[in-house]
């Protein structure tokens, strides 16, 4: 099938048009977290392999940062090293629900113009492992 005859068919609604594509690709990624356990639909579903009855607690964040970022109580009691990925952990993604694991954190600074306008941020932004959608950022330098 060559280029034209494949948009010929997208514009005849044969093929699903690439927004409807994405949506369905996304469910069945939620879809398979849910069957592999990665996510959960509320906080009292969370689970700790290490401590299988303790509660979960949210992260306190600063006014620089909104995330929601759930630990093991007992894992972070027993935690020695800040860096330590001992600790069972979730976070909270609209669209999937509570993830388990650590959220994937990518760099971020603003562009030259917005420093000089004293609009400017660097520190972090997180996305869900599953979906790809920002679940928070943390900022450790405003303009």
């Amino acid at each position: 099938m060559d280029q034209n005859e494949f948009e010929k068919l997208k514009n005849e609604k044969v093929l699903p048009n690439e927004e409807l594509l994405g949506s369905i690709l996304l469910k069945q990624k939620i879809d398979l977290g849910r069957e592999h356990g990665l996510t959960v639909k509320t906080k009292d579903e969370m689970k700790c392999e290490t401590h299988p009855g303790a509660k979960f607690v949210q992260e306190e964040t600063n006014g620089w940062a909104r995330y929601a970022f759930y630990h093991c109580e007992e894992c972070k009691k027993e935690q020695r090293n800040v860096y330590s990925f001992n600790i069972t952990s979730y976070y909270f993604c609209p669209h999937c629900g509570f993830v388990k694991g650590v959220a994937k954190r990518k760099d971020y600074c603003s562009d030259r113009e917005s420093w000089e306008s004293l609009g400017g941020r660097q520190g972090n932004h997180y996305f869900c492992y599953i979906c790809d959608v920002q679940v928070g950022y943390e900022y450790f330098r405003i303009s």
